[in-house]
């Protein structure tokens, strides 16, 4: 393990709290932390808006047939709930449908003509969240065919406007400043204009979804209007599906407020993985709960196994919803240990894995392709660079997913490598993305890149705002980082530290609960307490407490640091990140 500064040493004579913002990027810690309503930016700002909102008012006062597109992301769920719902508060009966891609991995309108979906006869309007800037071809046949197609997106699109399609995106509006507003944002912006033309007050309602939404697409917290957002509809949840995935989640979030980070560890991946892992039938019973639809039904539930074997369990669709996830999230993570594994091996073969800035790994296996996004993200933090996943199809080509690494000199890495003229596409955002390319060409992508980022460092050390020794921490360390706890999100990361000269007698090492393939441990040191949490059977402090020729150790941790929330107390706590020992005695 190494680490080093970020930046300067954190002087204690000064403010910490704004001190460790400057370290993530905020210029003005003081405004960051008090934004209000004046951060937002006006949908006014966003092209296209008012042809977007005639166009709907037109089709909507015809009663209309109109379509919505879920994508298959939380985003994508959470913007066409949106406009659902939206809808149906305007009137509960009006003749509305969404439609749910059949096929994997699929993003926006692309497929629509091999079959992945279809619209229903006499359909005059079909509305696509979050996806489907790009798909000019199927705007011109849908036009051709009487449809007319609004598009909320937010994704980057290289080609410009197309002239069949209204397309409102933030990325390609000029006036609009956010870069960094996700789908339901743009959704958000079209319903709150919806509402003044139409004298409702019915957007601001959805004011969780959002939240939720932006967090789960990774949008960059250290824009102003996106983190205001972020934290106001953590203080509106009224979406009773959020609420009870929320419950289902309790003793993971217990003892500290919801915040940006929980929501994204123990809530989103329960609905991501549904959308990618679940059968179609699950997915649209879980889109019910969000839209709650069926709310008033009585759903029956016979457990096959814990106490109540075989009794039967009666539900809402919240609850039922919500317990599917779970089981789901079960199942893929399962599937997720073992594609790791196998792409591990692949990369172990590569004799440059140390060495190549960036890594591409193409398997032939049966792995499902939906699990290439989270693989190539987990090894991309593993490996500290760059991460491509994709499988080779019987044509020599490589599709998957790619995932930037955070501290990776070359941020823009979609632009970057679609100007590399090896890749067939390079679709999404600039460190997610979907990518193609023949499998021929992988070795020259490599060395292109190797070449560009020649002296690009691959970062094996932690990044820690600051080093103390265990016997000097400033006294008020810990409550200003805990008083932080809700600003961590994307860009602006909890902070680590390390901590040095830490001296511990084997014997005051607590293993806690029962020993298992992964165990948890506890230590104290100056009145600190030290917990790492998931250790291996390997790990050298577990193998310590079973030594009795090893009655001593002196460690260098890196950790994050808060107050312990599964005790009563308030014990001042490190959780280890990693750690290094000095030397055993």
């Amino acid at each position: 393990m190494k680490y080093k500064l970020i930046s300067k040493k954190l002087n204690p004579e000064m403010d910490l709290g704004k001190q460790i913002l400057s370290n993530r990027g905020i210029v003005n810690p003081e405004k960051y932390m008090s934004l209000d309503n004046s951060c937002l930016n006006s949908y006014n700002d966003l092209d296209n808006i008012n042809k977007a909102i005639k166009c709907f008012q037109k089709h909507f006062k015809n009663r209309d047939k109109i379509a919505i597109l879920q994508d298959v992301d939380f985003d994508g769920y959470a913007s066409s709930a949106l406009m659902y719902m939206y809808i149906k508060e305007l009137d509960r009966d009006y003749p509305l449908y969404t439609i749910q891609h059949t096929f994997p991995k699929v993003h926006g309108l692309n497929q629509m003509n091999k079959g992945d979906f279809q619209l229903q006869e006499g359909t005059k309007l079909f509305i696509v969240p979050d996806a489907g800037s790009e798909d000019f071809e199927i705007h011109k046949q849908l036009k051709s065919e009487g449809v007319d197609v609004i598009i909320l997106d937010h994704h980057e699109c290289d080609k410009g406007y197309s002239p069949h399609a209204i397309v409102v995106n933030n990325q390609l509006s000029s006036k609009f400043d956010n870069k960094n507003l996700c789908g339901t944002g743009v959704v958000m912006k079209f319903l709150q204009a919806l509402d003044e033309e139409e004298w409702n007050f019915y957007a601001d309602g959805y004011k969780d979804l959002n939240a939720f939404a932006n967090i789960a697409d990774v949008m960059d917290m250290r824009e102003y209007e996106t983190k205001f957002l972020a934290d106001e509809g953590l203080t509106a949840i009224k979406n009773p599906f959020i609420k009870q995935l929320i419950k289902e989640q309790e003793y993971s979030l217990k003892g500290s407020k919801l915040n940006k980070i929980k929501v994204a560890f123990y809530i989103v991946p329960l609905l991501n993985a549904m959308i990618r892992f679940g059968t179609f039938e699950e997915k649209e019973l879980v889109f019910q709960a969000l839209t709650c639809q069926r709310e008033d039904e009585d759903f029956i539930f016979v457990p096959k196994t814990g106490p109540r074997k075989g009794v039967e369990v009666h539900e809402t669709i919240y609850e039922r919803a919500a317990r599917l996830c779970k089981n789901v999230k079960a199942t893929q993570d399962s599937s997720r240990d073992k594609a790791i594994k196998e792409f591990e091996e692949i990369i172990e073969q590569n004799p440059n894995k140390d060495t190549d800035k960036i890594l591409i790994v193409p398997y032939n296996s049966n792995i499902d392709s939906t699990l290439s996004g989270l693989s190539a993200m987990i090894l991309a933090s593993k490996y500290k660079r760059p991460v491509l996943v994709g499988k080779v199809d019987s044509f020599g080509k490589v599709s998957g997913s790619a995932r930037n690494y955070g501290r990776f000199i070359e941020q823009d890495l979609r632009s970057t490598l679609t100007d590399s003229g090896y890749f067939e596409y390079c679709r999404g955002h600039e460190g997610a993305f979907g990518f193609s390319l023949e499998r021929k060409n992988i070795d020259k992508v490599i060395k292109w890149f190797n070449e560009k980022y020649q002296n690009a460092e691959i970062e094996n050390f932690f990044g820690v705002d600051d080093i103390y020794p265990v016997s000097d921490i400033p006294d008020n360390l810990f409550d200003v980082v805990d008083s932080l706890s809700g600003i961590w999100g994307t860009n602006v990361d909890e902070p680590l530290f390390a901590f040095e000269d830490i001296d511990v007698e084997t014997k005051d090492i607590f293993i806690m609960g029962s020993k298992t393939k992964m165990s948890n441990y506890k230590f104290y040191s100056n009145g600190i307490q030290f917990i790492k949490f998931s250790a291996k059977t390997d790990d050298k402090l577990l193998r310590y407490c079973e030594d009795w020729t090893v009655s001593s150790v002196k460690l260098q941790v890196v950790g994050r640091v808060g107050y312990d929330s599964y005790s009563d107390q308030n014990i001042k706590t490190v959780y280890i990140e990693d750690y290094n020992i000095v030397f055993a005695d």
